[in-house]
């Protein structure tokens, strides 16, 4: 009900003087990092697109791309980049955009909508810092312990940078 206009969120009516509730002519982007739980994404989604009638667009952040734990074992999903996959297969199943659209109608004033994947770049490299290094258990990200990268030794110093390779090279398709 908060988000359709039929309440705030805290039992009083919607103040009228307020934007009007997204609507088919516009879009929502949603930049990650909602969970690293597909059921949490799942249910997350389910109540976006029941309580909004605008097209839906999400890029997977780091959190999706993290790895472990009892739903991800159960799935068999042991690897970063399935596990990106299969988030992009369910967002597909319901309806959410992961991918590039043009929204609009008028010729005018189209709308290009391009979902692009990234991944750190090796600029977040702290120079005398290398004690962070030795120990990744210790390391101030957990993203360098909960994504696992197929094919990459995750103690190489060139890891951020063949995955960020990688990532941008899945975006060629998209781009013109």
């Amino acid at each position: 009900d908060r988000c359709n206009g039929n309440g705030n969120g805290n039992g009083t009516k919607r103040d009228q003087s307020m934007t009007p509730p997204p609507s088919q002519k516009d879009a929502l982007i949603i930049a990650g990092d909602i969970s690293h739980e597909l059921s949490k994404l799942e249910e997350t989604f389910s109540i976006i697109l029941k309580s909004l009638s605008c097209h839906v667009f999400f890029v997977c952040g780091n959190h999706e791309a993290w790895v472990g734990g009892d739903e991800m074992d159960s799935l068999g999903i042991v690897d970063s980049l399935k596990k990106i996959e299969t988030v992009n297969s369910l967002c597909k199943r319901m309806g959410v955009y992961t991918d590039f659209r043009l929204l609009g109608r008028c010729q005018d004033y189209p709308v290009v909508i391009l979902p692009l994947m990234s991944w750190y770049d090796g600029s977040l490299a702290l120079q005398n810092c290398e004690d962070l290094c030795a120990s990744f258990d210790s390391w101030p990200w957990v993203d360098f312990i909960r994504c696992k990268w197929p094919n990459v030794q995750i103690l190489e110093p060139v890891f951020s940078l063949s995955i960020h390779s990688f990532t941008l090279s899945r975006n060629q398709p998209f781009l013109w």
